[in-house]
């Protein structure tokens, strides 16, 4: 492990599988990020659906970057003006079946897909591809739109690779901050938001474009959306913005992760 000292942090280093991870990224890249709400299992849907259906995407936000270098900081202060963004959430809340929800959902895909074919996009690069790459391939399974682009789908996910940038940042044994570890958990793991905030929080470049417009948590939109779909709640006015401006920060996270790796690995 390389030691690094960044922003008086200590920071330990995998540097060989950290510049793997960065020589296997083809340009130009989407860094894409998800808000998802989620419904229980329903026997009205199909077997094949079952287990992958529980998070609905109601919001998806998408950056595009055409080489390494437009990861600079000035750059990123210039990408905050040309995010891509959709947000939306259906009237309908009995969403316990295919009829009603593929419509919906296809709006979201026909969205990102659109932006991935336009740009040329060569990587796919996520915030826990656990939740974005199992959204996509099972969004295909099910796939009823026009022949054209669901070949053009198809062709995406077959040619081009998907990176998980958690696979290095959320990975202790890869970047570490030893300094930070909680001794009474047994994960003994920071998380990737925390480490991110603690390795630029004396860094005034980064800082102003992670500048969030929201402070609405993760765990505050799954509630809400819960509590939406299950008691009927209303919704205030202003909260899609709220999950949109969420949204729009958790890429630009996403991105001054790459530009760090970058910059210091």
């Amino acid at each position: 492990m390389k030691e690094l000292t960044v922003n008086e942090i200590k920071l330990e280093v995998d540097s060989l599988k950290t510049k793997k991870f960065l020589n296997q990224i083809v340009y130009p890249i989407a860094i894409i990020d998800f808000e998802t709400f989620r419904i229980f299992k329903k026997n009205s849907l199909p077997p094949e659906a079952k287990d992958d259906l529980f998070e609905k995407i109601f919001s998806v936000a998408v950056v595009i970057f055409n080489k390494p270098s437009e990861l600079s900081l000035m750059s990123l202060n210039n990408k905050k003006l040309r995010l891509f963004s959709k947000t939306e959430l259906p009237k309908e809340k009995n969403l316990d079946n295919l009829t009603t929800i593929t419509p919906y959902q296809k709006l979201f895909f026909n969205f990102l897909i659109k932006k991935l074919l336009k740009y040329r996009i060569k990587s796919l690069v996520t915030l826990d591809r656990h939740t974005e790459v199992n959204l996509l391939r099972t969004y295909l399974k099910y796939f009823a739109g026009e022949k054209k682009l669901k070949t053009k789908v198809n062709y995406f996910f077959e040619q081009n690779k998907i990176f998980d940038l958690y696979d290095v940042w959320n990975n202790d044994q890869v970047i570490n901050l030893p300094e930070y570890k909680d001794k009474n958990l047994t994960t003994n793991k920071i998380g990737a938001t925390k480490k991110t905030l603690l390795l630029i929080s004396n860094n005034h470049d980064y800082l102003k474009v992670l500048n969030p417009k929201s402070v609405i948590s993760n765990n505050d939109i799954g509630r809400t959306i819960d509590q939406y779909f299950i008691n009927r709640n209303c919704l205030l006015d202003n909260f899609l913005r709220y999950v949109a401006d969420h949204n729009l920060n958790d890429v630009l996270i996403g991105a001054t992760i790459l530009s760090f790796l970058y910059r210091y690995c």
